[in-house]
């Protein structure tokens, strides 16, 4: 399968990566020196006490690599619109367009470009960091959820065993809007006690 991964941060990179295996991946991004740096040494993580190298592609946001099979954004969500209008060359008929960002009504921006029945919604459980230009660091493992916008497409099967073949744990949920609101309290959750615990080592 084509892949266009529209964002090569540290999410990006990471889902990149394991889907390089088996499919063709390209990761897009504006920030040139990621482009680059991934262009010349190889996308390279760090995992499990393991540095490993992936060979891939990557290209400036913009550019035209003909459509492909699917789409992720993996961008900040204030920039969906902006990244999908930059990028509409990739999306074909027949393009699925995943998200898998945080924040609400990604799919919005979403469905300005491609058709309810070719969308996914998704949130990972997964985390992952930066360390230097083509360079993270997999710093925690979970599922990947998954919802087609509608339901009866299949689509969502249909990735949730792409991702599974790529070595990723998926589940398929027909709650669509349950996916985006339960990430967004672990978040919430998560930096509350992240901000209590500094709090207190500072007292």
């Amino acid at each position: 399968m084509k892949i266009a991964m529209i964002g090569a941060g540290a999410m990006g990179c990471l889902y990149g990566a394991y889907l390089s295996a088996k499919n063709e991946v390209i990761l897009i991004d504006s920030f040139l020196p990621q482009v680059d740096a991934i262009n010349k040494n190889g996308l390279i993580m760090l995992e499990n006490g393991h540095e490993i190298t992936f060979p891939m592609r990557a290209v400036p946001s913009k550019t035209d690599i003909g459509t492909v099979d699917l789409v992720i954004v993996l961008v900040n969500s204030i920039r969906t619109f902006e990244a999908l209008e930059a990028n509409q060359s990739l999306i074909g008929d027949h393009t699925i367009v995943m998200t898998l960002q945080n924040g609400m009504e990604n799919e919005c921006d979403m469905n300005q470009f491609v058709k309810k029945e070719n969308i996914i919604i998704g949130t990972s459980g997964h985390s992952s960091e930066g360390v230097g230009l083509g360079k993270i660091q997999h710093t925690g493992s979970g599922i990947t959820s998954l919802c087609a916008m509608v339901p009866s497409s299949h689509i969502d099967i249909q990735i949730a065993a792409l991702l599974n073949e790529a070595g990723l744990e998926v589940e398929v949920t027909e709650h669509i809007k349950r996916i985006p609101w339960s990430k967004l309290v672990v978040t919430i959750s998560f930096h509350s006690l992240t901000n209590h615990t500094e709090i207190r080592s500072v007292m």
